[in-house]
């Protein structure tokens, strides 16, 4: 009698572990979805400033990639050797 209510006991303590983890599982979900419209990186058409305004020398930058699609950016060259 005393074995099977140790595997009773121990069945029970694994049911509990799983539906925790389970939970657990579910919960991390929930605030992934929660969070994700928060984590998600929605780029600007128009920035507010460029390099210009800022004191520095600049080039335009456009790059064709792959899919028609069009990256836009700039060129700041750095400091020439030994004028820092």
């Amino acid at each position: 009698m005393s074995l099977r209510g140790g595997l009773g006991r121990w069945l029970r303590v694994l049911v509990t572990i799983a539906g925790l983890a389970i939970a657990a599982v579910l919960g991390a979900k929930v605030l992934v979805l929660a969070l994700e419209p928060r984590l998600t990186f929605l780029p600007v058409r128009d920035l507010p400033t460029d390099p210009g305004r800022l004191g520095l020398p600049f080039e335009e930058a456009v790059i064709q990639a792959g899919g028609g699609v069009t990256l836009h950016g700039w060129f700041i060259p750095g400091a020439a050797p030994g004028r820092r």
